[in-house]
C-alpha cells in the first residue's frame, strides 16, 4: 500500500512538471537606454518584445526600487503587468521583464503603451519615456 502511494505521488509529480513546460504565459521584453547624468537622466530609446514563458517562472511583483526604474504597461487607462522595477545606477542599458496580472493579459490587436519612469531615492519622479506597440 505505501509503494502505491508513493508510486502514484511520483506519477501526479511527473505529470505537473511535463504540463507546467506547455503552458506558458505572454510576458514583455523592455530595453531602455538612459542617458544624460547619474542625477540628470534622459531616457533615450524604449525597445519592446512580446513573449512567452513557462507559467511557472513568469514574472510577478517586484518590490519597488529607490532609486529605480520602473516599468508601466497600460491597455487604454488600466495597468496590466505586475510591478516591474530594477535599481537605477545611472546612464546605461536596463533590460526588464514584465508579466501581466491574470486576467489582463494582451490580446491580439490590443494598443499597449509602455511607460518607463525614473524614481530618485525619495520615490519622485525624475524622468519618463513612453512608446506604444500593437500586440500581435
Amino acid at each position: 500500500m505505501k509503494t502505491l502511494k508513493l508510486l502514484s505521488l511520483i506519477i501526479i509529480i511527473l505529470l505537473i512538471t511535463s504540463i507546467s513546460g506547455c503552458l506558458t504565459v505572454p510576458i514583455l521584453k523592455v530595453r531602455t537606454t538612459i542617458g544624460g547624468t547619474t542625477d540628470a537622466p534622459v531616457i533615450e530609446s524604449i525597445e519592446v518584445e512580446q513573449g512567452t514563458m513557462d507559467a511557472l517562472k513568469r514574472p510577478k511583483d517586484y518590490p519597488p526600487h529607490a532609486p529605480g526604474v520602473y516599468v508601466w504597461v497600460l491597455r487604454g487607462t488600466d495597468m496590466i503587468n505586475f510591478w516591474t522595477s530594477t535599481d537605477y545606477t545611472g546612464p546605461g542599458t536596463y533590460e526588464l521583464v514584465s508579466g501581466f496580472k491574470d486576467g489582463k493579459e494582451p490580446k491580439p490587436g490590443d494598443t499597449l503603451r509602455v511607460w518607463i519612469q525614473i524614481v530618485d531615492e525619495s520615490g519622485g519622479y525624475v524622468a519618463n519615456n513612453e512608446t506604444t506597440m500593437v500586440w500581435e
